[in-house]
């Protein structure tokens, strides 16, 4: 399989401008872009050294560089707002745990969160104190928890299900209900009644909408509308058809801006043989 990094530019939140265009290509896995809060880099998880780990690119795909070496399953990079971190999930054991990587280098850091639990899907407060994330503690359906950056204990948001959390300027936490699921949902960031946004028939992934000012973005890979661009404008509480991308796209991420989104799309199937030395 061949995944490939496509940018798609707005002329305004409700209207692209042009068609996309192809900014980086890769023999490897690659998925689930993050803008820097400058909006100059991509964070985003690949497998071009042999392992899932993070890596970090320009927004135009230039000097592609990897981040973390842990040689196992890291994924879902989320930047800070304040540019210097990438937060990630990684699988060390038995659990998925959350982990911090300093862009200007050295090893990741491990994010206390709650133990004996698969802690995902992480991202930042909008003041950089607290870390976002999704647990399944005591393997129970996954909900919304947020801890301390600098450790203490986690305080859990919602009580129905929830992953993928996004803080919005409006002081909610928008989220997914579950892994795959057709609903986004609202939180306030310190706890409260959880609300219903949005439901989109065909929206199947908990990665296939990104949050915006004016809405959300997402795309749409059902047989009758394989990667479809869509907004659901807050105002109107109406679902705006954006662009028809014609092949299967996923993960977009709109650039801070709000002048551009990125997404991966699969532009061809292939497979690629590794040989691993040594192997016990």
């Amino acid at each position: 399989m061949k995944i490939n990094l496509w940018k798609v530019m707005l002329a305004n939140a409700r209207r692209t401008l042009g068609p996309p265009r192809l900014i980086l290509s890769s023999n490897g896995y690659v998925a689930l872009p993050s803008y820097s809060p400058d909006g100059r880099k991509l964070a985003f998880e690949s497998t071009q050294s042999g392992y899932h780990e993070i890596w970090a690119a320009g927004s135009d795909g230039s000097n592609p560089a990897q981040l973390t070496f842990l040689n196992g399953m890291s994924g879902t990079p989320r930047w800070s707002n304040d540019g210097r971190s990438v937060a990630f999930d990684y699988r060390p054991g038995q659990h998925s745990e959350v982990y911090v990587v300093d862009v200007s280098g050295g090893p990741p850091r491990f994010v206390p969160t709650i133990p004996g639990a698969d802690n995902v899907v992480p991202s930042w407060s909008r003041d950089g104190k607290w870390i976002y994330f999704s647990s399944n503690r005591g393997k129970e359906p996954n909900q919304i928890w947020k801890a301390p950056d600098g450790g203490g204990t986690p305080v859990q948001l919602t009580r129905n299900g929830g992953t993928s959390p996004t803080e919005g300027a409006d002081g909610f936490v928008y989220y997914s209900k579950h892994f795959r699921s057709d609903e986004i949902w609202k939180v306030p960031v310190g706890g409260g009644d959880e609300t219903l946004v949005m439901k989109a028939s065909g929206l199947d992934c908990f990665c296939d909408w990104a949050l915006s000012s004016v809405g959300i973005y997402f795309v749409i890979n059902d047989s009758a509308r394989k990667g479809t661009l869509f907004l659901y404008e807050f105002d109107t509480r109406k679902t705006r058809l954006l662009m028809p991308l014609g092949k299967r796209v996923t993960q977009p991420a709109l650039a801070p801006d709000g002048k551009s989104l990125v997404f991966f799309q699969i532009d061809q199937w292939e497979q690629t043989i590794m040989l691993v030395n040594h192997f016990r």
